[in-house]
């Protein structure tokens, strides 16, 4: 029998992740035209190879001749021109603790419906935005080493790697090893791009997201077994 390959969906998530970018680009345009002394500027005006594409950017819409939503020749453009500190900051922002909660949101509710992930949390119910933000401020926001690890680990996803654990077996005792993982092995940039974001977006659910929930999950259970001791 030949296995399928599993090959979930993060719509949520993706449409999440470029509208935020949308709005820090427009936020800076908006800033980059006042400049123009009051004179009135187009999307041409400001890339003028394809003012139809930069439109789109503006809008949020990743169809078409966009379909990572940013494409590589426009990204310096950006930088250059909107006075970003790092293409880093075009894609994901300058503090991704504003949108922490929403993307771990629409994180789980993209995860939900794989049966291969929401096992993961059968001891929550974690199935509609309400309950999965008070899961997120109850066992994430109000812990803080959970809060800071999923930060940090956000992060340096933001920044192409992540940490991933594997257990070996060194003179016979069998111990945890932490190993950094770049996740675009084809394009090896410091910063991660939008190109072929769902693929990387599902590295951020196997090995960042649910690590995180089996961790609260076996300490939740060793509460419990605390309290009946």
């Amino acid at each position: 029998m030949v296995k399928v390959k599993f090959t979930p969906k993060f719509d949520r998530t993706c449409d999440l992740i470029y509208s935020l970018a949308a709005k820090r680009i427009s936020y800076k345009y908006e800033k980059w035209a006042e400049k123009k002394n009051n004179i009135k500027t187009t999307h041409g005006d400001f890339y003028p190879d394809n003012r139809n594409l930069f439109g789109n950017i503006l809008k949020g819409d990743n169809l078409g001749d966009n379909p990572y939503l940013i494409t590589p020749k426009i990204l310096p453009v950006l930088l250059n021109e909107l006075d970003f500190n790092d293409e880093n900051e075009i894609f994901w922002g300058e503090d991704v603790k504003i949108y922490l909660e929403d993307l771990f949101t629409c994180l789980v509710l993209d995860m939900k419906n794989y049966s291969e992930y929401s096992k993961h949390w059968s001891d929550f119910q974690l199935d509609n935005d309400v309950k999965i933000r008070d899961f997120y401020q109850e066992y994430i926001v109000a812990k803080t080493d959970n809060f800071e690890k999923f930060l940090d680990d956000f992060v340096d996803f933001t920044y192409n790697t992540y940490n991933d654990f594997r257990i070996v077996e060194i003179d016979g005792v069998c111990k945890i090893t932490e190993l950094d993982q770049c996740i675009s092995l084809k394009n090896k940039t410091e910063f991660l791009s939008f190109t072929y974001l769902p693929q990387k977006i599902k590295i951020l659910a196997e090995k960042i997201v649910i690590p995180l929930i089996d961790s609260i999950s076996l300490e939740r259970l060793l509460d419990q077994n605390n309290m009946r001791d």
